[in-house]
């Protein structure tokens, strides 16, 4: 059975290197170690009222007032002793000179708190503050910043081939032209389109579904000339391969053609489909005569045509009734009646579009991380992961190259080249963005290589979750336990929040967001997981190709977002890097699935890393009745295959963005089995000055307890600890861990 200890402290107290008598409140000291319940890290801190220094600490510290005020800069630090141990650190803070009170009498004091005085207070305190990721110096102006390799890295960006179309069909009512639009001309020729008012895609440049002119006459010399469907009209030629049209023509003709004259003057009446610069240089691709009379032409006609053609820079595609008539009398030609286009005439041309690879500087996002911690820390804190970390990657490098290692982040400026490519980004942005596609973890911890600096830990999950046993507690006396009911979740929400585009048909896109349904439907909770960066291979594609336009013709949308895109290495291990294209075997339901990025951080591969957090709400892994259960989505959600690259593939078979996860989908149970049950146990134990330096030495296992002398022995992991050096007992709240 556990007993409270009997602990006898030594303290040794200094305001900076003076040494003093240990302040007054000093013995009721309590040290919390709590984890970070979104990021998973552990934080140790004590809470103490505020001290009261007499003596020389006393004449220190009002001098230090009266000279320099409340920016005064005091560090107290506490080393202890128990027993016979060596005396080492408790604790190390500044002084809070704003909240400094001054009592005099018998015995003069000053009461002032203590707060920690550290890398990690600075850090947490602007870690949503965005940094100029190319900026020389810290925020202080002054602290010159590390210029790593892997930041601004000039590489090529390839184009992701756009399916682009002109596709609409005539009003539901039709579309009637009443000839006597035409003026008496002596023209010969006269020339009608269908306006194509219900668009299902339009976004080819200068698409004319519903065109600027529909009807005009031509005698020869050029003067008006009607709009075609489309006009190939790119700043920079995107088209190499054929354009693909179905054109159906249907309709009925009354009217009549007449000159004063009374000649017999029709001669042709005809549906023509072709391409070109109209009316010359102009090549016909179909041409249907329909029946005529003279003077007058009635009937009905319904023709559709398809083929395949190529466009050149600058032509045209048109499709229209013509009508050509000779023997013009003096007086002119007249026409009267009526043409009608029914509605089932449509016209449907579709293209890839595919430009020119362009550059753009890409940020790795082991350096960005640590650009921008040591940007607002004035270099006081840096990044250190082995989840993003390569063999090549700084400050810190590794053996091998992380799960997340070949990532880059930038922003939209970048990508499209603008004269001001500004990069803005801050730490709270990256992590969470990252945090919504790997389930990482975060912990600010000391720098062992440089002294009085800190390190900025990020890896993923099992790294906070260490199966190594830290502490036994046997025959608790009293303990409490509970569900966490926060932690278990009905709804869960993955993906990206931002996706869409404008300018061509971004339904394609499958990097962009999900909502799934877990078995639990007696808890109303939702997992929040949909990141703030843009990975899409449509929104990437179309901000690159922002970098061929006018500047103040660009589009601006995505300008300012965060970006992230997937590398790969031209060889391995040691080969350049090079933007990740395609890794997709047996693709389903994807175009052009060899040029699509992003493919290994897709909305369903996300939510397989989020699995194991999610799963500890389940109580059977192995029931059919416990899975993500697809409920609603956006984009391509039928998109499918199974990601080339094996390493840090977690998908057995082929996958479907909307189909429902079970554990038979993993590759291995590592990837799915959940780290912890969601409850806790709370109960009081002795703790010692020795053991709380094991805890603070590394906090990432589990403590055995049992619960009576007679107890079952279950495995916690820490959740919080509160303890009380002076009475060497402590409160455990701790989280069960999975077995």
């Amino acid at each position: 059975m556990a007993h409270k200890k009997e602990v006898v402290l030594k303290y040794l107290c200094y305001l900076d290197d003076i040494e003093i008598d240990e302040p007054a409140g000093l013995a009721d000291l309590e040290i919390s170690i709590a984890r970070d319940e979104k990021l998973h890290g552990m934080t140790f801190e004590a809470s103490t009222s505020p001290l009261q220094f007499t003596g020389t600490a006393y004449l220190y510290l009002k001098n230090k007032k009266q000279t320099e005020g409340v920016k005064a800069k005091v560090i107290f630090r506490a080393m202890v002793a128990c027993d016979n141990y060596d005396y080492e650190e408790l604790l190390s803070g500044r002084l809070n000179f704003g909240k400094y009170k001054e009592s005099c009498g018998d015995v003069c004091n000053i009461s002032i708190p203590w707060e920690q005085d550290s890398c990690a207070v600075v850090f947490n305190a602007r870690r949503d503050q965005k940094v100029d990721m190319d900026g020389m110096f810290g925020v202080d102006g002054v602290t010159p910043m590390n210029n790593y390799a892997g930041l601004a890295v000039e590489t090529e960006l390839p184009a992701h081939e756009l399916r682009v179309a002109a596709d609409g069909s005539v009003a539901e009512e039709g579309d009637v032209i009443d000839l006597s639009i035409f003026p008496p001309t002596d023209t010969n020729d006269f020339t009608l389109r269908p306006i194509y008012a219900i668009e299902r895609s339009a976004n080819i440049n200068e698409t004319q579904l519903n065109p600027s002119v529909f009807a005009a006459s031509d005698n020869g010399l050029n003067d008006s000339v009607i709009s075609p469907i489309l006009l190939l009209d790119e700043v920079i030629d995107c088209f190499d391969d054929d354009f693909n049209y179905t054109i159906r023509m249907k309709g009925s003709y009354n009217f009549n053609y007449f000159s004063p004259l009374g000649d017999d003057n029709i001669t042709v009446l005809r549906l023509i489909v072709g391409k070109g610069e109209y009316p010359s240089p102009f090549t016909i691709l179909h041409s249907q005569d329909l029946p005529f009379s003279p003077n007058s032409a009635v009937g009905a006609f319904d023709y559709t045509f398809t083929g395949t053609t190529p466009l050149n820079q600058g032509d045209g595609f048109y499709a229209y009734l013509r009508m050509t008539g000779t023997n013009v009398g003096i007086g002119g030609t007249v026409l009267t009646g009526s043409v009608t286009f029914d509605k089932e005439t449509l016209a449907d041309i579709e293209g890839v579009r595919s430009c020119p690879a362009t550059q753009a500087e890409l940020y790795m996002v082991h350096e960005a991380l640590s650009r921008a911690a040591e940007t607002i820390t004035n270099g006081c804190v840096r990044a250190k992961s082995s989840y993003y970390g390569r063999k090549d990657s700084e400050p810190f490098s590794f053996p091998n190259d992380g799960c997340g290692g070949l990532r880059s982040v930038t922003s939209g400026l970048k990508i499209r080249r603008a004269p001001e490519d500004k990069f803005f980004a801050s730490v709270k942005d990256l992590v969470e963005g990252l945090q919504a596609i790997d389930n990482i973890g975060m912990e600010i911890k000391d720098d062992q290589d440089i002294a009085g600096r800190s390190l900025m830990i990020i890896e993923d999950l099992p790294y906070f979750y260490r199966d190594v046993e830290l502490l036994r507690h046997n025959a608790i006396p009293k303990a409490t336990t509970d569900t966490e009911e926060t932690k278990f979740y009905s709804k869960v929400n993955i993906g990206y929040k931002k996706w869409e585009v404008e300018a061509v048909n971004g339904l394609d896109e499958f990097n962009s967001n999900r909502q799934y349904n877990t078995s639990i439907d007696t808890i109303d909770s939702t997992l929040e997981q949909t990141s703030v960066l843009v990975a899409g291979s449509y929104p990437i594609e179309i901000t690159r190709e922002q970098s061929f336009a006018d500047s103040g013709a660009a589009d601006t949308k995505y300008d300012n977002e965060v970006f992230i895109i997937c590398l790969e290495r031209s060889t391995y291990p040691y080969g350049l890097l090079k933007v990740e294209l395609g890794n997709i075997t047996n693709p389903q339901n994807i175009f052009s699935p060899q040029t699509i990025y992003n493919y290994r951080i897709s909305p369903l591969r996300n939510l397989m890393r989020w699995y194991k957090s999610i799963a500890a709400g389940f109580a059977n892994l192995s029931s059919s009745e416990n899975k993500l259960f697809f409920s609603s989505g956006t984009g391509n959600l039928v998109a499918s295959g199974i990601m080339t690259d094996e390493d840090c593939r977690m998908e057995s078979v082929e996958i479907q963005e909307n189909q429902n996860i079970f554990v038979t989908q993993f590759r291995s149970s590592n990837d799915y089995t959940p780290l912890w049950k969601n409850e806790t146990i709370t109960y009081d134990y002795a703790m010692s000055l020795a053991e709380y330096k094991t805890l603070k030495g590394g906090p990432y296992g589990y403590i055995s307890a049992q619960c009576g002398e007679d107890g079952e022995w279950l495995k916690y992991w820490i959740k919080e600890i509160k303890y009380r050096i002076n009475k060497g007992m402590a409160t455990f709240i701790l989280r069960r861990k999975y077995e």
